[in-house]
């Protein structure tokens, strides 16, 4: 479009994706909040569902001002999972290699000798496998915040009646 328009990411408009985003993180905070009996756990998850709810009221109104409380509140987001890739591998693969969250019922199907060799290599691919999954979801985290950014800057320009041209969308928040 020469003229500008809502930004888009393909053929979707970004708001309708961090929309997405921010009901699937509520669901997923809801979960951890409902079938975690440990106090912590409960407490980030709610804290994380009040802040997601933020994000989510400030993206349907569409404004740049709650935009960028959004954009801010991203940010925090983000830097505890950057917090949390360092730590949540190392846990849970300690947790499953010690032996402390499994099951030794299991078969024997890595052809190690002993169980302790088995939890451990057990633990090893947890660890990995938290470790992939912690990416991505910094990855999509990172993804949010570029999205809200592109809301806030079409928002801003709406707002001030300067959506001309597409190259003006192109001028990015910088903090």
């Amino acid at each position: 479009m020469s003229y500008g328009g809502p930004p888009r990411i393909f053929c979707v408009q970004t708001r309708h994706v961090i929309i997405f985003f921010s009901i699937f993180e509520l669901f997923l905070c809801g979960w951890q909040t409902v079938l975690n009996e440990d106090r912590i756990t409960r407490t980030t998850g709610t804290i994380s569902a009040i802040l997601t709810l933020v994000i989510l009221y400030s993206v349907v109104k569409n404004r740049a001002s709650l935009l960028k409380i959004a954009m801010y509140i991203s940010i925090f987001q983000l830097a505890f999972e950057f917090g949390e890739i360092l730590v949540t591998p190392v846990y849970f693969s300690s947790q499953v290699a010690s032996g402390y969250e499994s099951n030794d019922t299991y078969p024997n199907f890595l052809g190690v000798k002993t169980a302790e060799e088995d939890r451990f290599v057990i633990g090893l691919l947890t660890g990995y496998s938290v470790e992939i999954i912690m990416t991505i979801s910094v990855t999509l985290s990172i993804i949010k915040f570029i999205l809200i950014n592109r809301c806030y800057v079409y928002a801003k320009r709406i707002e001030n009646g300067m959506l001309v041209r597409q190259s003006d969308l192109t001028n990015v928040m910088k903090f």
